[in-house]
């Protein structure tokens, strides 16, 4: 199995848990997986790792946590997702910075991912240069926490999420050289890709392109940087019946009628 490899996805159903499932485990399945929430939405996950995740700061998130993991939970949970999306966790960096705090207070022997923003350029008001909105958010979030508490937040890992280009490989490379580097360099911090995704609608002008040939380059070439510990493919089934993503499109979900999608079979095979 290979130990970088994972899945985000949601399963909405009984039949879209069993289908998700073969996705996972075994000796071609990813080896671990999350969901956006603090439980498994699959029984048999066939030897695959689940991370929580405490999706925002609510009580209902906090519950569900605590009601599942004890005080003295040493695996893995990650932080907030995309806090810079009104539509997602939507905290201020403040706000982000009080629960990381709580979580740390609450789980002192696990280990944390920090919060994954979205991501999308930003443009500097001041200099006009153009920047990572993701990268910014992450400096305002490690900034208040100093300000609260005297210290610098600790995690384990920060989460990337990579939907503004074609090259995930590069933009992890580029997130580690030019934020972690410069923010946050002790030793052992390494990165989970945590949500990307291939689409054959950015290759249509290409002629001849084979879309599934760049995804195994991509995710080969990810797996040899020493600073990526894992990724996880977003394969939100709800996409599939979306009638703009083909088959042949950006998930590698199950499809009930056909089997694994083009691009999950290249995931499985890798």
């Amino acid at each position: 199995m290979n130990a970088k490899k994972g899945l985000a996805f949601v399963t909405t159903s009984p039949t879209d848990a069993k289908v998700d499932s073969v996705l996972l485990g075994g000796k071609q399945g990813a080896a671990w997986y999350y969901s956006w929430r603090p439980v498994s939405p699959v029984s048999d996950a066939h030897g695959a790792e689940f991370v929580p995740m405490l999706w925002d700061a609510s009580q209902v998130q906090w519950a569900a946590l605590k009601a599942n993991y004890p005080p003295d939970y040493a695996g893995w949970i990650m932080g907030p997702n995309e806090p810079n999306h009104p539509q997602q966790a939507a905290m201020l960096p403040t706000e982000a910075a009080i629960c990381w705090h709580q979580l740390r207070e609450a789980y002192p022997l696990a280990r944390l991912v920090a919060p994954a923003p979205w991501d999308r350029p930003l443009r500097d008001s001041k200099t006009g240069e153009w920047g990572s909105e993701g990268d910014h958010w992450l400096t305002e979030w490690r900034e208040a926490h100093w300000r609260l508490y005297n210290c610098y937040p600790d995690p384990d890992a920060y989460a990337l999420h990579y939907y503004t280009g074609k090259d995930p490989f590069r933009a992890v490379v580029r997130f580690y050289m030019e934020w972690i580097y410069h923010n946050d360099a002790r030793p052992g911090v390494h990165i989970w890709l945590t949500e990307f995704r291939f689409c054959n609608e950015w290759w249509e002008d290409v002629p001849g392109f084979d879309l599934a040939l760049y995804m195994r380059q991509q995710i080969r070439a990810m797996e040899k940087l020493p600073y990526l510990d894992r990724y996880a493919y977003f394969a939100n089934r709800e996409y599939l019946a979306d009638p703009v993503v083909s088959n042949d499109g950006c998930h590698i979900g199950l499809n009930t009628d056909e089997g694994l999608t083009n691009l999950g079979k290249v995931f499985m095979s890798l």
